[in-house]
């Protein structure tokens, strides 16, 4: 009999599932467009008490159904949901009786308040209504009178009460904690060594040097070699301050990164005065303060600013490259009586440094030749002695580029150059802005060689953020001390050195790189370079990377700062909008 009972229930499920094909279909779109189905708002029941699906099957042998909820053959009509106000969670209700979800979703929120200041008491705030919040807590606040706010004075260092709105207020007791409490913990971000610029309107010319100990003792040498400011480093909230034998000297301070050094720019206030308002106010004539820009390594294996070190390293690197390029063993000597008191008896002096290979390599002022004979020639643009040392200062130069130093270019883009770009192809390819033609590079900027062709032209278009009078220091492992000084317009850009030699020339885009084109100056050769601009608070700085004369382009900034005969440099402009009387460099 058990038996007999389990085969009639299987053959009753049999019948119903085969006579309900739609039974199957998942959604309600997809129910309503097949024949005789039928969608339900909730799952059907079959006469006999079976619960079904949601999509029902009306056509011939179709089993009686019941459908508690809506039903739909054509369109979908979605559900409707209504705000429980007292659990705030969107319920489903019936057909006409809510709204769609997202729309329940939208505004089923519990209510918030304000404070009524007439009444003390809070009320439902309005929607959009500013500063509302939760009951509990408008009524933790209602009413009761808020502390008073203090801030530090800057000009006394004791604390005030705060005006209304007034920033960097805070309770008394936080206030009187941190208001004219210093300490010697000295930032690490400004530990080291230092070169620099000073950029206020009355400014000094030439090149500053700091140095920093992780004690925070620091020494400030001007220019001249003198010492600007010596003492210990402190700091008060967000001042930086030095203080000396005399006084102390309070300050704003603001770090940038550039591509291989960190910049620090720092308004300080006169000796025992208050901290300037802000910087461009320290910038100004009136204010009795400097404002600096310094400069500090970011990779010591490729940059090195320690003055002694560097003059040690600076000497033999120079003599080790000269050597390599120009074999003049005569180079070695620093001195005149040195060079000329040479055993060989080959070696002369000249008042300046001589050039070789046809003024593309700057030597020392000891040139000649060597004990076998052997020499590259060179040229003493001054005057040049084996005899004595006693040589008039004086120093000739012809700045007019012959037509071997001309160097030309061929900007039409030819058939060879020209390729169509394959989907499949995942070749990347660089702009060589010496040859102006394509190669291929796994690192290279564009993805196609058309793409490079288009744009690996000389463009005789100087980029708005260059334009300006800029002052700046030479960066690289063999730099020269001093200031450079650079002027670029739309036509022409102008380069001198700290000894004052003068390059004139143009300046041209091609790819992503820089090109200047000396047309007068001691550069003989077109140069490529790599530049990056970067904003502080009251200069932008720009990043320039030179590739030798004549060749490649820097692979990279940080290359330039090691690889031979390339140059690196880091130069301040006023920030463009800024008034004359808070940024105004003089030029060339």
């Amino acid at each position: 009999m058990k038996k007999s009972l389990t085969f009639l229930i299987l053959l009753i499920t049999l019948k119903l599932a085969t006579s309900d094909p739609c039974a199957d279909i998942p959604t309600c779109a997809e129910c309503v467009a097949e024949t005789y189905c039928g969608w339900c708002s909730t799952n059907i029941i079959f006469e006999n008490g079976q619960r079904g699906t949601n999509c029902a099957f009306q056509g011939k042998d179709a089993t009686p159904f019941f459908c508690n909820g809506i039903y739909q053959t054509e369109t979908c009509i979605p559900d409707e949901y209504k705000c429980n106000n007292q659990t705030f969670q969107c319920e489903k209700v019936g057909y006409g009786e809510g709204d769609e979800i997202d729309v329940c979703l939208s505004t089923c929120f519990p209510p918030v308040y304000v404070c009524n200041e007439q009444t003390s008491e809070c009320e439902e705030a309005k929607p959009g209504e500013l500063d509302a919040t939760s009951l509990d807590v408008c009524e933790a606040s209602c009413g009761i009178e808020p502390p008073e706010e203090f801030v530090c004075d800057p000009d006394t260092l004791e604390c005030r009460k705060a005006n209304e709105g007034e920033s960097g207020s805070t309770t008394q007791e936080a206030c009187e904690e941190a208001c004219g409490k210093t300490s010697n913990s000295t930032p690490a971000a400004i530990i080291g060594n230092w070169r620099g610029l000073e950029v206020d309107i009355g400014y000094k010319e030439g090149e500053w040097r700091m140095e920093i100990s992780e004690e925070g003792q620091i020494t400030i040498n001007n220019p001249d070699g003198k010492i600007f400011a010596e003492g210990q480093i402190l700091t008060m909230q967000s001042e930086l301050w030095i203080e000396t034998r005399d006084g102390i000297f309070r300050g704003l301070w603001a770090v940038n990164q550039l591509p291989t050094v960190t910049a620090l720019t720092w308004a300080l206030g006169g000796e025992g005065l208050t901290v300037p308002p802000n910087f461009d106010i320290a910038m100004e004539d009136s204010a009795p303060g400097t404002v600096f820009t310094f400069f500090k390594c970011l990779d010591e294996s490729n940059c090195e600013f320690s003055q002694t070190l560097l003059k040690r390293y600076m000497k033999e690197l120079k003599v080790k490259e000269l050597l390599a390029q120009t074999g003049d063993q005569c180079t070695v000597h620093e001195t005149c009586e040195e060079c000329i008191g040479d055993e060989s008896a080959s070696c002369g002096w000249c008042s300046v440094n001589v050039l070789y290979k046809n003024g593309t390599v700057e030597g020392t002022q000891c040139a000649g030749h060597n004990s076998d004979g052997s020499k590259e020639p060179f040229i003493c643009n001054g005057a040049y002695s084996t005899e004595s040392c006693t040589i008039p200062d004086t120093k000739t130069s012809d700045n007019t580029a012959t037509a071997d130093d001309t160097a030309t270019s061929d900007n039409t883009a030819t058939a060879d150059d020209t390729a169509t770009a394959d989907p499949d192809d995942n070749k990347k390819y660089t702009c060589n802005p010496t040859t102006l033609r394509c190669e291929e590079d796994s690192n290279g900027n564009y993805g196609d060689n058309a793409t490079c062709v288009a744009q690996c032209v000389s463009v005789p278009i100087t980029p708005a953020d260059l334009l300006g009078s800029w002052r700046g220091l030479q960066i690289n492992q063999n730099y020269i001390t001093g200031e450079w000084l650079v002027d670029i317009t739309e036509d022409n850009v102008t380069i001198v050195r700290p000894d004052g030699d003068k390059v004139i020339g143009h300046l041209e885009m091609i790819g992503q790189y820089l090109t200047i084109f000396p047309e007068g100056g001691s550069i003989k050769g077109n140069i490529q370079t790599l530049w990056q601009v970067t904003y502080g608070p009251v200069t932008k700085f720009l990043g320039w990377a030179w590739g030798e004369p004549n060749g490649a382009a820097p692979e990279s900034f940080q290359s330039a700062m090691t690889a031979s005969n390339n140059a690196e440099f880091v130069f301040v402009s006023c920030l463009t909008g800024k008034p004359e009387r808070s940024c105004l460099f003089r030029g060339i």
